[in-house]
């Protein structure tokens, strides 16, 4: 049996736009603070999802930037095994 302890965290979520309108193809990078990790940067998909799986635990920041729309920043911690939740509402430029 594998300890959870062992196993990373995983940071998942969605960009949408006005009305709940997936933004396909919006950036999304994540840097651990303070921490050793490199960024890591993702593209939203068709349904404006993206994730993150395998993270140390820790704090994160993470940055989306939807063409048209000014970044948004947030930040979230992330502990062993489990999944957090974030969605980004993004506003037209």
């Amino acid at each position: 049996m594998q300890d959870p302890g062992a196993r990373g965290g995983e940071i998942a979520g969605r960009v949408l736009a006005a009305g709940g309108v997936p933004v396909t193809e919006a950036t999304v990078m994540i840097t651990a603070s303070p921490g050793p990790h490199p960024d890591i940067a993702a593209l939203t998909g068709a349904g404006g999802e993206f994730s993150f799986r395998g993270l140390p635990p820790g704090e994160y920041t993470l940055l989306a930037n939807a063409p048209g729309s000014p970044p948004l920043t947030r930040t979230l911690a992330v502990q062993p095994g489990e999944a957090a939740t974030l969605d980004f509402m993004v506003e037209e430029g």
